[in-house]
């Protein structure tokens, strides 16, 4: 998609596609996690048929830790995900807030949730949660203002 001249409908159906981009990288984590809390579990279950004394007790302990390690990350991103579905991308801003893009040169940022780098339709995209240290650089700035990112100066060339 060309990102010049874009009218409010085309801004707000790019607005949605980086949200179920985003969606679809959460629902691959919870997927990820699923599986590892699983995998994690039947090792610890094969491993009490198979082992006795402190290997048993050393092997179980790490198996419950791990089983911990993957239930805390699901909860999270279950938690980015809700967070994500409730934000409203059908509407266009003229400064940034949550649910909304700013256009840079080389680089799209998408305030929701921090992904880091996406790659969409060959652009570069910053998906950053509104709890980054750069948003609250960015947050109230509209289109002409200037920050920095990186060790670069960037230029704010729309919000939407």
């Amino acid at each position: 998609m060309q990102l010049e001249n874009l009218n409010e409908k085309q801004k707000i159906k790019l607005k949605i596609e980086l949200k179920l981009r985003c969606m679809e990288v959460l629902a691959e984590r919870i997927k990820n996690s699923h599986t590892a809390i699983n995998e994690a579990q039947d090792s610890a279950n094969n491993e009490q048929k198979s082992s006795s004394g402190d290997k048993y007790e050393t092997s179980r302990a790490m198996g419950h830790l791990d089983i911990e390690m993957n239930r805390k990350q699901l909860h999270e991103t279950e938690q980015e995900l809700a967070f994500l579905q409730i934000i409203n991308v059908e509407i266009t801003y003229s400064k940034i807030a949550i649910g909304s893009v700013a256009v840079c040169e080389d680089k799209l940022f998408f305030i929701a949730i921090g992904l880091g780098n996406l790659n969409w339709e060959n652009n570069n995209v910053i998906c950053m949660s509104a709890k980054s240290p750069l948003y609250n650089e960015l947050k109230q700035k509209s289109a002409g203002s200037e920050f920095k990112f990186l060790d670069k100066i960037y230029r704010i060339e729309d919000v939407f």
